[in-house]
């Protein structure tokens, strides 16, 4: 498994941004790492996610929103859950389902 991603706070910036522009380039790296699971928390980054999950149809992704988008969880690799309401069991099931992929 190559790893698992919070695309809630960028590391280098040190500091959470409202703007979903600014998450592009934190969400680029992620990809480029090769992230099996990302989880999205915050607005823009549960937008930017939404907005590139079917083209990144390896990576199993789990969006901490109050509504999910219908496009992005038609994708097949997007799970919504409320923050307060099943989002640990949201994550442990997207791990688990990348555990089960790199074993098989």
């Amino acid at each position: 498994m190559a790893g698992v991603s919070a695309t809630g706070r960028d590391p280098r910036a040190g500091r959470r941004s409202s703007a979903p522009s600014q998450w592009w380039p934190f969400f680029d790296s992620l990809m480029q790492r090769q992230c099996d699971v990302a989880v999205a928390v915050g607005a823009p980054q549960v937008q930017v996610t939404r907005a590139a999950a079917g083209r990144n149809a390896g990576v199993r992704f789990v969006l901490a929103a109050d509504a999910p988008a219908a496009n992005a969880e038609a994708a097949g690799n997007v799970t919504g859950a409320k923050p307060d309401e099943g989002l640990k069991a949201a994550v442990v099931q997207a791990i688990r389902q990348a555990v089960r992929t790199c074993n098989a």
